[in-house]
């Protein structure tokens, strides 16, 4: 949808149908909202956002891929343990694990060994 507004797409019925999630839902009311038109400069700065946010994603992309390359090409058994180790801790999951221990071995310019991460045992605690 914002990339339609960018656009200066004429016909605000196309783009209520570019709604998707929670605004499939609102699209009887979203007609309405969209019968303002952006001004030139309000569509540029659209423009520009939405290039720096597929910027971005591109460069998570790229990050991801190679941090499972460095996790799945280390010889240490102990780097694939400690993503799964880590993986189970609220907020973290594969793809930030996989950063953590990625960056650990590029810091230290080594492998991961069992005493440079420290995970506690929740029923210890």
């Amino acid at each position: 949808m914002l990339h339609a507004l960018a656009a200066d797409e004429e016909h605000a019925e196309r783009v209520v149908e570019l709604a998707r999630g929670s605004l499939k839902s609102k699209k009887p009311a979203l007609p309405r909202a969209l019968t303002s038109r952006l001004t030139p400069a309000q569509r540029l700065v659209l423009t520009e956002l939405l290039a720096r946010l597929a910027e971005l994603a591109a460069a998570t992309a790229r990050l991801g891929e190679r941090s499972v390359r460095e996790v799945a090409g280390s010889a240490d058994p102990f780097v694939c343990a400690a993503v799964k180790l880590l993986e189970p801790i609220p907020g973290v999951g594969q793809r930030v694990a996989e950063v953590i221990v990625s960056s650990r071995n590029a810091s230290t310019s080594s492998v991961v060994v069992p005493h440079t991460i420290c995970i506690a045992d929740p029923t210890s605690l």
